[in-house]
């Protein structure tokens, strides 16, 4: 009885073993889990590795990304930060971490036109055995083929130094953006990568291999517009892989942000993310999961609407959102399988209702950019599987891109060909895919220069551009004669890049330039010294010497007397960028409606008579520097080669070690971000006129009020030339107000109020070595430049700008700036629907 009792245990106990298996494990079973232990048993070996060394550095992760997928992904042109985690598994270390972008054969690049070669630099101090996420900021450099980043470590106590090897970087295209799901369920925005305004199929009629000839195999395809990436937002010891950088947002068009804490972000986080969406990003909040999580933080006054109570969403509700934006012309209605979870929206006296859709979806302008709140989850199934409107609905109404029009795809029916509905039906512009601009890297852009462009094949032969076998196009169909190669823009880097060839960079250059060279002293100046020194040397020194009975000491002294009075009239000559060392400064202020912080570009002119090494010093964490581009004459970097200049982020910003030689000038770009505070704003006099108010410490000059106001539609039904309403201002010192009343301008005149500044210029003793800001204010008041409604203030204000030290320090330094202040912007434009859906152009396996 025992016996059979104790045998019955043990089978059971060996039944039940953990790996025991009452079935025979099948091959792809058995290749699983040989894969998993392999798997497993390289990250034990690689995390032993790493173990043994000083030193363990992991793969650098640029940021938005996920430290789990770290990917070298970066969009050439644009500021980035970047992650990467690293332990001292020796002792504690104190030492300098170093990246910099090299070429195929690990050789330096130069720097935005520039001959010198930039790395990028911080401080790093590691505990022994504490795991420590480091945060740097770099620049990767356009149109430079195929890029490597390479990552040193130096030792501050040895100088020993950790060289890892290269890694290649694959790069966005010219027209792609980051969009950036910022969900604590990342998994339910799976669904982005489907939609044709996220991944657009191109034809197949189209080589793409040119937009992109250099870079590696995995770079985006160009049917992209979009990369959508997720960072953890749940990762307590690292955070967010968020930027903590304004100047690194603008490789992002777009955030989801669904049921996240924001506090999960860090202060610095929250002012970029703010930044950025005032600059033009676009926010998509998802309504029900979030709107109660953001009420109080950092977000709720940007909100169009607030949550006043879950609700259940029925097909009555949705009757609006299927009959305006589905636009099938074949069956695929809005089908709800069930009520669907939502909240109900209070919008708010800034917000609007999206278009037909009161109550579903709420929206509103904050600065250049705009923030959507939705009533229903953003990655409702129902929603996802509307295919008569789903990618209009995100297309049109969130993301407020043009129509479009989808055709069959002859290569893959389940898939449709997307072109543009309107007169460039194929056109690659990153204008298209994100809206955030900067006046002193978007302003006065040519339309198409930003673009793509397309040649015919055969005159792409004919043109030279083609060699032996035909290109292939991004899917491996090979391209025939007659059909289109895409030809990679004039200005690469997209929108909001980083360039220093802009039509504002190249304006401050010229005036910069023009502004240099000696100031030759004048006849008044010569003569009063003249007889100063001819008093001194003669009567002064007889009479001294005679007072003291030897006058024969006299003629000793003429010489000694000669020699400090020609040191005293070269120091008071004040020669101006041609003597000793000189700086002069040409800054742009460009600020957002009810925004504090301002985006501040800086263009510098050194000089020097003796060769110096220049260190540049920025109160400001977030500013970024490099050198400048001199100009197309400028062949330095191929008779001497590349000389090395660092950027570093400490406590301070820095850019060291940039070396100009005796008798030359040379350049440096920067930005940064900074809070300066109010600065004017539109109030009310105490009879009620509009009057606009100096809240701060600087003197206006220049100032001007304009707005733009489209003309009627003439004859032909064409809309008339964009006109600028305002009035000149001129001066407004700190503290005062002044009444406005805006009226036309006079018509056809390119820079308004153009006279007036003349005027102004000559009135304060103005030469043709001063400072001439008038290109600038041309570009600034260019009313293709204004959006529909937009209001600005326009003006000047003297002397270069506070918050950065030059060492060594200049004998002379001068500037102004341009101040573009956005006072509102117009209404949001209304969606415009594409001409039909996908399902109207390709074959399902449910019969559609």
């Amino acid at each position: 009885m025992w016996a059979r009792l104790m045998l019955l245990l043990l089978a059971a106990a060996m039944l039940t073993a953990p790996g025991c298996s009452c079935r025979t494990e099948t091959p792809q079973e058995r290749a699983a889990r040989l894969a998993q232990e392999a798997e497993e048993l390289a990250k034990k070996k690689a995390e032993q590795e790493q173990e043994q060394k000083g030193i363990a550095l992991s793969l650098p992760t640029p940021m938005p990304g996920r430290r789990d997928a770290p990917s070298m992904l970066f969009k050439p042109g644009h500021w980035s930060s970047v992650a990467q985690g690293a332990k001292s598994n020796a002792e504690d270390f104190e030492g300098l971490l170093s990246q910099s972008f090299v070429d195929e054969q690990n050789d330096p690049l130069p720097t935005a036109g520039a001959p010198f070669a930039l790395s990028f630099s911080r401080d790093i101090v590691l505990p022994k055995g504490a795991p420590k996420q480091v945060e740097s900021v770099v620049w990767p450099p356009i149109e430079a083929g195929q890029l490597r980043m390479r990552t040193t470590l130096r030792d501050r106590k040895s100088g020993a130094l950790v060289d890892d090897a290269p890694l290649t970087v694959q790069t966005l295209l010219d027209h792609q953006y980051h969009f950036l799901v910022l969900a604590k369920e990342a998994s339910r925005y799976g669904f982005l990568d489907s939609l044709y305004s996220v991944n657009a199929t191109l034809p197949d009629s189209v080589d793409f291999g040119a937009l992109a000839p250099m870079t590696a195999p995995s770079t985006l395809d160009a049917d992209r517009n979009y990369r959508v990436v997720a960072p953890r937002v749940d990762d307590a010891e690292f955070g967010i892989l968020a930027p903590d950088n304004p100047l690194a947002w603008t490789s992002i068009a777009c955030v989801v942000w669904d049921e996240v804490d924001p506090e999960a972000l860090r202060p610095t986080q929250r002012d970029a993310l703010v930044d950025w969406l005032h600059w033009g990003g676009v926010m998509l909040v998802n309504g029900p999961d979030s709107l109660d999580l953001l009420r109080g933080s950092f977000l709720d006054e940007f909100l169009p609407a607030e949550s006043a109570g879950a609700r259940e969403i029925v097909a009555a509700d949705l009757a609006p959102l299927a009959s305006r934006y589905g636009v099938a012309r074949r069956s695929g209605e809005l089908k709800v399988s069930r009520p669907w979870s939502g909240v109900r929206l209070t919008k708010r006296p800034a917000g609007a209702w999206a278009p037909g859709l009161d109550g579903l979806v709420a929206e509103r302008r904050v600065g250049r950019g705009r923030m959507v709140v939705t009533a229903m989850q953003l990655a409702e199934p129902d929603l996802i599987n509307w295919r008569d409107g789903v990618d209009n609905f995100y297309n049109a109404v969130l993301l407020r891109r043009p129509p479009r029009l989808f055709k069959p795809n002859r290569f893959n029916p389940s898939l449709a060909v997307v072109y543009w509905d309107g007169p460039e039906p194929l056109k690659l512009d990153p204008a298209l895919n994100s809206r955030v601009r900067v006046f002193a890297r978007d302003a006065a852009a040519v339309d198409g220069d930003l673009a793509a462009s397309f040649v015919d094949e055969d005159a792409q032969v004919a043109g030279g551009f083609r060699f032996n076998a035909p290109p292939t196009t991004s899917r491996g169909v090979q391209s025939l004669a007659g059909l289109k190669t895409a030809v990679p823009p004039k200005r690469r880097g997209g929108v909001a890049a980083w360039r220093s060839d802009t039509p504002v960079a190249n304006a401050a250059r010229e005036a910069l330039r023009k502004a240099a060279g000696v100031t030759v002293p004048g006849a008044g100046f010569v003569a009063a010294w003249l007889a100063a020194y001819l008093v001194l040397l003669v009567p002064m020194n007889w009479l001294f010497f005679k007072a003291l009975g030897r006058v024969e000491l006299a003629w000793i002294a003429a010489p000694i007397i000669a020699l400090l009075g020609a040191l005293v009239v070269v120091r008071q000559a004040q020669l101006d960028i041609g003597f000793v060392r000189a700086r002069t400064e040409i800054a742009v202020i460009e600020t957002q409606p009810e925004h504090p912080r301002a985006w501040v570009t800086r263009y510098n002119a050194f000089y020097t008579s003796l060769s110096a090494a220049y260190e540049l010093e920025f109160d400001n964490p977030t500013a970024v520097a490099t050198p400048f581009w001199r100009g197309p004459q400028d062949d330095r970097a191929r008779l001497s080669g590349l000389a090395p200049v660092s950027y570093e982020r400490l406590e301070r910003s820095r850019l060291k070690g940039m070396t100009i030689s005796s008798a030359s000038t040379d350049f440096v770009m920067s930005e940064e971000v900074r809070d300066l505070g109010p600065l004017l704003r539109v109030g009310k006099s105490y009879n009620g006129v509009d009057q606009l108010e100096n809240h701060s410490e600087l003197r206006f000059e220049n100032l001007v009020i304009v707005e733009r106001r489209d003309g009627s539609r003439g004859s032909k039904g064409k809309a008339a030339k964009p006109r600028l309403d305002g009035v000149w201002i001129g001066e407004l010192p700190p503290g005062e107000a002044t009444p406005i009343a805006l009226r036309p301008t006079m018509a056809g005149d390119a820079a308004p109020f153009a006279a007036q500044r003349q005027q102004a210029r000559a009135d304060r003793g103005a030469d043709a070595k001063t400072l001439d800001l008038e290109p600038l204010f041309a570009l600034a008041l260019d009313a293709r430049e204004f959006e529909p409604g937009e209001r600005r203030v326009i003006a000047s204000v003297a002397g270069p700008l506070d918050g950065l030290t030059v060492s060594p320090d200049s004998s002379q330094a001068g500037g102004a700036a341009l101040v573009v202040m956005h006072l509102r912007y117009g209404p949001t434009p209304p969606p415009v629907n594409d001409k039909n859906a996908p399902i109207d152009v390709t074959q399902t396996n449910d019969g559609g």
